[in-house]
């Protein structure tokens, strides 16, 4: 929640005799979306929940109590269905923001990085003869051969796009050169740093006739482009990395929809070109599997746990038939974010999973992936000593829901990288077998969990 918000909640509180959630509603509704952008909510009840629990906390630090205020909080669903339509308007317009603005910096990512190279670094690049060559092009430009540190002194005037050393420009907004008063940072003119930048990207946009359209193609060539690249990497991790991403520019649609996706839909559209591709592995004999999958081992697996998990890592040692799972994955869609008791059961079932992997087959480790849509959670499973289970979190990250949000996964394939390297590194025998300790049963964690299911409960888990 926008601390905006937060402060809203305690002035009101305080300067309020008789304070009351709903009151404190109907005076705000217009700005509760505003202060809502943080929130994580899919319907109006979700909402609403949220802001009932951070009411209820700033109410107990406000009056220095343990017991929540005493007052109804009921969801006055129309109320809410109005403040849930403008939170998600706003949430959506925010998201294609971000979507454009990554996609554009990805684009000029690696032209721009090497431009500002060469003009701040003075360790790895001849600053001299870097200025001599920006110097010849403006000399060409203002007939000018006297200067030798750019043509940055205390003329401002506007550079002509129409000179002779390039074609005519399209842009309508003309460069002017920084004035006597610049920006320095320990000696360094930031102003005229950034005023040669702005000169490398407008001449890279004139010589090359570049538009808005200019770098858009279709997803078939675009993903034929990607898989060349891969014919050029040697490591077959970041080959496996750029197939992944090739596969989601097929798979996905082009941009997001509001409507609920099906479990279903979002594992054979969504998740299958994404994870198959990062975890097989031909020479470690290793496949991803979805959709019902049985257990490779379920003939050896005590009946201790019901049910499969949805995605299972199958390890096949020496090319035989009898796979060893050396991972396992729950899906949940996005409108299940809020029912926190079957999302956290799902991760209670990877950890039972993944602990009796290590036990049966005498593993080092297990690799667990939990997704509740968008949201993809990585995790590693292993006997650290005696009777000591530890399930470590690798990697938090948001999966493409479309193709437009594929500029923002290309971010994360570094850290996909580590998950990859350490689900094969650890994932292999291991001698541990007098550290091991007995599983509960399902009818054991029945009885240890709370029989209600409580919606304003907080949530002590993150996804």
């Amino acid at each position: 929640m926008d601390s905006s918000g937060v402060n809203a909640l305690k002035e009101y509180i305080t300067g309020t005799k008789r304070a009351r959630f709903s009151s404190f509603v109907s005076k705000n509704k217009k700005r509760i979306p505003e202060w809502s952008i943080r929130i994580n909510a899919t319907s109006a009840h979700g909402l609403h929940g949220a802001w009932v629990q951070q009411y209820d906390t700033v109410h107990m630090k406000v009056k220095n109590t343990e017991k929540r205020s005493p007052r109804t909080k009921l969801c006055n669903t129309a109320l809410w269905n109005d403040i849930f339509e403008n939170f998600k308007r706003r949430k959506n317009a925010i998201d294609t923001f971000h979507e454009e603005a990554i996609s554009t910096l990805t684009t000029a990512a690696r032209p721009a990085a090497r431009e500002v190279r060469q003009l701040i670094d003075p360790v790895t690049l001849n600053e001299e003869s870097t200025q001599d060559t920006i110097d010849s092009r403006h000399d060409a430009e203002d007939d000018t051969e006297d200067n030798a540190d750019l043509h940055l002194d205390s003329s401002s005037e506007e550079l002509s796009p129409t000179s002779e050393s390039s074609p005519p420009s399209q842009l309508s907004l003309q460069l002017r050169a920084p004035g006597r008063d610049r920006f320095q940072v320990d000696n360094v003119d930031i102003s005229g740093k950034f005023y040669q930048m702005q000169q490398y990207v407008f001449d890279f946009v004139i010589s090359n006739n570049l538009t808005l359209e200019s770098d858009t193609t279709d997803r078939i060539g675009a993903s034929v482009s990607i898989l060349n690249l891969a014919s050029t990497m040697d490591d077959k991790i970041n080959k496996r990395l750029i197939v992944s991403a090739s596969q989601l520019l097929q798979s996905l649609p082009m941009d997001p929809t509001n409507t609920d996706i099906s479990e279903t839909t979002l594992i054979t559209r969504y998740i299958v070109p994404l994870l198959p591709p990062l975890f097989d592995n031909d020479d470690l004999n290793i496949r991803l599997d979805f959709t019902a999958t049985e257990l490779a081992e379920k003939c050896k697996r005590p009946p201790n746990f019901n049910g499969c998990p949805d995605c299972i890592i199958t390890r096949f040692p020496h090319q035989t038939d009898d796979g060893i799972n050396i991972g396992y994955g729950e899906v949940k869609k996005s409108s299940m974010a809020s029912n926190h008791y079957l999302v956290n059961w799902d991760l209670v079932r990877l950890a039972f999973f993944g602990k009796n992997a290590i036990d049966d087959n005498h593993l080092g480790g297990n690799i667990s992936i939990h997704i509740v849509a968008p949201s993809i959670v990585f995790y590693l499973i292993k006997l650290q000593s005696d009777g000591i289970y530890t399930m470590t979190e690798l990697l938090r990250m948001q999966f493409p829901m479309s193709v437009s949000e594929v500029p923002a996964y290309l971010t994360n394939l570094p850290r996909l990288r580590n998950v990859i390297h350490i689900s094969e590194t650890h994932c292999n025998d291991a001698d541990t077998s007098s550290w091991y300790r007995e599983s509960l049963l399902a009818t054991d964690i029945t009885f240890l969990l709370d029989k209600k299911k409580n919606r304003k409960r907080k949530n002590t888990t993150g996804y």
